[in-house]
């Protein structure tokens, strides 16, 4: 067993001295997140939005820093869901905590600590390799080559089904292996179903579907072994770990005697599952484990499915801070309707902010640009009054569930904010085309070179140009090897190259470099003895990016009238801005699987908690089962129990909706708006609580 450690009030007092600005403390909102600090058991911590619960980690984290190493030679093990979290804990606490920082801890992603404790280790032992690159589209590009194979043991006649079963389903990105070595329809789905194409008439035989999935398997296999993989190999690998050697549980354990997740809300069921497999062990594992979240922000686990309730289930031993430093009673009062576990949210800023949450009634005519005019209009209006600060210590932000142009007259995003790129706002390595790489990046020397140089990589993997040594498709640090030993002359002349496009990019000469980038590829090929070919396309294929939006900021309106004193309101999806703070936000409502977001949350809108609405549903479900019951099969039974499903379809939809719009109306400190088309509002919301909400239509003009 590890040594047992105390954390004391002068340990406390350090961390705030850091963490805290000067007369704050821990102590503020009570004893909530004292008792969670000091406490170094296996605990659940459940906490509402801007409670501060990352920062009461950081706190226990550079509290346990100070008494490193321990006398066992363990270490700290902290994991998040995303790079974003890691960064925010290592950018606050990482000068303080050198050693937290270094073997034998690790501070991390979940996907970070299965590849580097469980898939990289494991593959390296079974195959006598080393992974070449572990991501998502490397790989589908990659598999989707499948149509250059000849499907081995096909006759072919088959070959022209076979593929368009695989191409129709999607299958060949999709299909994973589970744990046992099975092919599953996705990481956490069934075992893949072969289907008959529809352009057949008979259904295939038992011996031709276990063709297609022999041949799969096969693919998968040999795919794998070139050493790319996607992310969920990387899970499928670390559990075969697992299963064949146990003792790496007890190694980790052992290797790590504090275990904290934060936004253990946002694991998937396969990332819980080697969680709770190893640290908690059914409550025998000798690592301390704390989970922290908000199980009502679980907008990223389930995937479509949002199974919450089936993966993160508080243990006996739970702890909750209930008090929110970011937004105030009247934002309070609101959210706590689409809260799936009741909680009762405080608010420590409810004498400073007195501002009821905001309807805007747009319609047909004034939606594009207006809805967000109006948002700044009502921002102005509360900063003449002093009650918005002037100098604005957070963002303005637009947010909506879909980000993408719908078609059919469906609002979204862009119909909010024709400017809107979402290309332009994600962080990718592998894109389709040249002028992509060079138009989605940052005015960041660091990142354009990157970039160009992870063009001249996909150039030589799409014509198929392979590291001799290895057999393998070149990594940076191999083509600048082979390059340094083999091809000395090159190697300069490509390290000039990637270092005069780079510094001219950021000149605003991104056609010049364009031109000059497809040049040098003709030239660079040939020392491989080749020319473009199969790379033709991604090397010409253009894009529709207007000149004048050469040097504009990613993910921001081009209005001059959506500023507020030179400050734009930023547009994003809902799930990319949780854990984030705003000075105000605008939710944008838009439409998601056939249904807008206040088709199901009316009632939450209208005052009702989510508990009470789902226990309404529950009981008329209850009482036509009776009535079904009842019936035992006469007239009229399968009509109600078309209605259960129908129900019970509902609440599903009904959870799904009330966590993204949760997330989304958490974000503000000062002012929280939503926009709802005046067709919705006058159909669901004409009773609305004055008391709650503030209604205000958006005008034309």
């Amino acid at each position: 067993m590890h040594a047992e450690i105390k954390i004391t009030d002068k340990d406390i007092e350090y961390a705030e001295s850091i963490l805290l600005a000067e007369g704050q403390t821990f102590k503020d909102d009570g004893e909530e997140r004292i008792e969670f600090i000091k406490n170094l058991d296996t605990i659940d911590l459940h906490a509402v939005p801007g409670s501060g619960k990352t920062t009461a980690l950081m706190a226990k984290l550079l509290i346990l820093e100070r008494k490193l190493p321990f006398e066992d030679g363990s270490g700290i093990l902290a994991i998040s869901h995303t790079n974003t979290a890691v960064d925010e804990i290592k950018n606050k606490i990482e000068d303080y905590c050198p050693k937290l920082f270094s073997y034998p801890n690790f501070v991390g992603t979940i996907q970070s600590f299965v590849n580097k404790f469980l898939a990289r280790p494991y593959y390296n032992q079974r195959l006598k390799s080393k992974i070449n690159r572990i991501d998502d589209d490397l790989y589908n590009e990659l598999i989707n080559k499948f149509n250059n194979y000849y499907l081995e043991g096909f006759k072919s006649k088959q070959q022209k089904n076979t593929k368009y079963f695989l191409n129709y389903y999607g299958v060949v990105t999709k299909y994973r292996l589970d744990e046992n070595n099975k092919l599953v329809e996705s990481i956490n789905g069934n075992e893949l179903e072969i289907k008959t194409p529809k352009n057949k008439k008979n259904d295939w035989s038992l011996t031709e579907k276990n063709q297609i999935k022999k041949w799969l398997k096969k693919l998968k296999l040999k795919i794998m072994k070139s050493g790319i993989l996607c992310f969920d190999d990387a899970y499928y690998l670390a559990n075969r770990y697992m299963l064949e050697y146990p003792k790496i549980k007890k190694l980790l354990q052992k290797r790590f005697a504090y275990v904290f997740v934060d936004e253990m809300q946002d694991m998937a069921l396969h990332q819980y599952k080697i969680l709770e497999g190893i640290f908690y062990s059914t409550g025998n594992s000798e690592s301390k484990y704390q989970r922290i979240g908000d199980r009502n922000q679980a907008i990223y686990n389930g995937g479509n499915n949002f199974r919450l309730n089936k993966i993160w289930q508080a243990r006996e031993n739970e702890l909750e801070i209930t008090t929110s430093y970011r937004f105030s009673k009247k934002i309070a009062d609101v959210l706590k309707n689409f809260a799936f576990d009741d909680v009762d949210i405080k608010s420590i800023n409810d004498d400073q902010v007195k501002i009821k949450p905001y309807l805007l009634v747009y319609n047909d005519k004034n939606c594009q640009c207006k809805v967000i005019q109006k948002f700044i209009e009502i921002i102005k209006r509360f900063q003449e009054k002093g009650q918005i600060p002037v100098d604005l210590q957070y963002p303005l932000k637009a947010v909506s569930w879909v980000t993408k142009e719908k078609e059919g007259n469906k609002i979204s995003l862009p119909d909010y904010c024709p400017e809107f790129n979402k290309e332009k706002s994600k962080n990718k390595i592998n894109y389709r085309s040249l002028e992509s790489y060079l138009f989605n990046s940052n005015d960041n020397y660091k990142e354009i070179y990157n970039n160009l140089l992870n063009t001249i990589l996909k150039v030589l993997r799409l014509e198929e140009i392979k590291n001799e040594d290895n057999n393998r498709f070149y990594t940076k640090r191999s083509l600048f090897w082979y390059l340094k030993n083999h091809k000395t002359r090159e190697y300069e002349k490509l390290k000039l190259k990637l270092y005069k496009w780079s510094t001219r990019v950021i000149n605003k000469e991104i056609p010049d470099v364009i031109s000059d980038v497809k040049d040098y590829i003709k030239e660079f090929l040939l020392i491989f003895d080749k020319e473009i070919s199969k790379a033709s396309e991604f090397i010409n294929k253009k894009i529709e990016i207007k000149k004048e939006d050469y040097s504009e900021s990613k993910n921001q309106l081009n209005c001059d009238l959506c500023k507020l004193n030179n400050k734009k309101v930023e547009l994003n999806s809902v799930h990319s801005v949780k854990g984030e703070t705003h000075t105000a936000t605008l939710y944008l409502e838009s439409f998601y699987n056939r249904k807008y977001e206040i088709d199901f949350i009316k009632n939450m809108i209208l005052g009702d908690s989510l508990t009470e609405e789902i226990k309404r549903i529950e009981m008329e479900i209850t009482e036509l089962k009776d009535k079904i019951d009842e019936l035992a099969g006469q007239r009229g039974t399968k009509t109600k129990e078309k209605k259960v499903t129908k129900y019970k379809r509902y609440i599903k939809n009904l959870k799904k909706y009330s966590r993204v719009v949760y997330v989304g109306f958490s974000r503000p400190v000062y002012l929280l708006a939503f926009a709802v088309h005046e067709k919705r509002y006058n159909e669901y919301l004409s009773e609305i609580d004055e008391d709650l909400w503030e209604v205000e239509k958006v005008s034309i003009s």
